[in-house]
């Protein structure tokens, strides 16, 4: 190897480690960005097991509803056998209908009011995730263009560096081009190399 090849090797090391640098303060950015997907990613999945949750809760709804519905007209009919009857067997057996009614009535009810007091709930908390999930939609895009807008210089540069590193390349012995790339792919350092 010769003395210009030592020099390209030297100047290869400096523009890796340099695109390095660059390189890393663009990834330290951008990981701004992948935590805030993070984020978004948790929520889609909590979005989508609470949208689960509510069509749960509204089928629910609708059943107890319609339970509800069935016991009035069950009370309705029988507190209008009740007038009608004489045989007291028949009374006391609309009786214990009427009382079984007005129980379930009652428990339907409250089961109606705790459901939608929950459907309430759920429909608040995916309505604050969608919220979220827009806002940081919204906040991933303003961070992208701030780092495309702050970053055009380093982008700009490293874009020569690599064009740079290429045509040193090209300029090397095939031997000596071959053991760069190996270690230039496996990233080890290669400083000892430029320093023969």
């Amino acid at each position: 190897m010769n003395k210009e090849s030592f020099r390209i090797l030297k100047e290869i090391n400096s523009l890796n480690l340099k695109e390095q640098s660059l390189e890393k303060v663009v990834a330290e950015e951008l990981e701004r960005i992948q935590k805030i997907e993070v984020m978004r990613q948790d929520r889609l999945e909590q979005l989508g097991i609470d949208q689960a949750k509510l069509e749960k809760l509204n089928s629910e709804l609708i059943s107890m509803e319609n339970e509800l519905e069935r016991n009035h007209t069950i009370l309705s009919k029988s507190e209008a056998e009740l007038t009608n009857a004489f045989d007291p067997k028949q009374i006391e057996a609309l009786e214990v209908q009427i009382n079984m009614a007005k129980k379930n009535i009652e428990e339907l009810e409250q089961q109606i009011l705790n459901s939608m007091e929950s459907i309430d709930i759920l429909t608040e908390k995916i309505s604050k995730t969608s919220s979220f999930l827009q806002g940081s939609l919204d906040t991933i895009t303003e961070i992208q263009q701030e780092i495309n807008q702050s970053n055009q210089e380093v982008f700009k540069e490293l874009q020569i560096i690599k064009k740079r590193i290429e045509t040193l390349f090209e300029q090397l012995p095939p031997q000596v081009r071959e053991k760069m790339q190996l270690l230039l792919k496996s990233k080890i350092s290669h400083t000892p190399l430029a320093e023969i």
